[in-house]
């Protein structure tokens, strides 16, 4: 076997790990009363933002706090992590604007609870699915609705993979024409082509993620310069309080942008 057959296939077979990996994702699953979800309001009803789904009023619970399918379903669906989403509620909390999900132990209790509880939404890995259960959203639904450019070009390198691991699986059912035939289509040019095309998109998207999460800043200014005002404004709660007497916020408060 050629070096550069084994390249090929050493592509090939991370691209099998990597939807090997993608198989044991989390799926958002529901009570029969409530019908299917868009990312963008799942993550309002898991931050307590959207009470009611097509007129019926739902009740999101959580797996249990530092549990693997947790984590993987606030970084898929919520963009956050634990931190993140735990301060959130802290925030939310203290001004009175509810509580966060219930948490359940196990997929066992998230499953019947959320079959038995009319409004509920849960989430469980894809591998402790029953037959019968109403699933609303997939991780691989969720990538799909990426937005923009980023999202095409994100589908347009995976369908190229696809087609690559095509190629290769051809060669491999005829072995005799194996090595010619992906010569002939330039397979190792197109494979070096993908790789510097996804180390491309990983790197946009490192800094996007940079600038969508961690940047922090503070509003710093003389005495009665209506500082307060605008932390409520950007929190969309009344967290400071805003008098006319100069210096009544002395102590630091921190809020997360509503």
């Amino acid at each position: 076997m050629t070096n550069t057959f084994k390249q090929i296939l050493l592509g090939v077979l991370l691209l099998a790990l990597s939807a090997a990996s993608a198989s044991n994702e989390v799926v958002v699953i529901g009570h029969s009363s409530v019908g299917k979800l868009d990312v963008a309001i799942l993550q309002k009803v898991y931050t307590g933002k959207v009470i009611e789904v097509g007129n019926v009023a739902v009740t999101a619970v959580n797996a249990k706090q530092g549990s693997a399918v947790r984590t993987r379903f606030l970084r898929t669906f919520l963009n956050q992590d634990e931190d993140k989403y735990t301060g959130y509620w802290t925030v939310r909390r203290y001004i009175g604007k509810g509580a966060p999900p219930r948490e359940l132990p196990s997929s066992t209790e998230m499953i019947n609870f959320v079959m038995t509880t009319p409004g509920a939404i849960g989430y469980i890995d894809e591998a402790d699915l029953k037959p019968g259960t109403n699933v609303l959203l997939k991780a691989r639904t969720a990538a799909r609705s990426l937005p923009g450019e980023f999202s095409n070009e994100a589908h347009t390198l995976l369908d190229k993979l696809v087609h690559l691991r095509m190629l290769v699986d051809a060669a491999l059912d005829f072995p005799e024409q194996g090595i010619d035939f992906l010569q002939k289509v330039n397979a190792p040019g197109q494979l070096d082509r993908l790789q510097q095309t996804m180390a491309s998109v990983l790197q946009r998207a490192r800094q996007g993620s940079i600038f969508r999460e961690d940047i922090k800043f503070v509003i710093a200014d003389q005495p009665d310069a209506a500082k307060s005002s605008l932390l409520n404004a950007r929190a969309g709660a009344d967290l400071a309080i805003v008098t006319t007497v100069a210096g009544t916020t002395r102590d630091k408060v921190t809020a997360l942008p509503d």
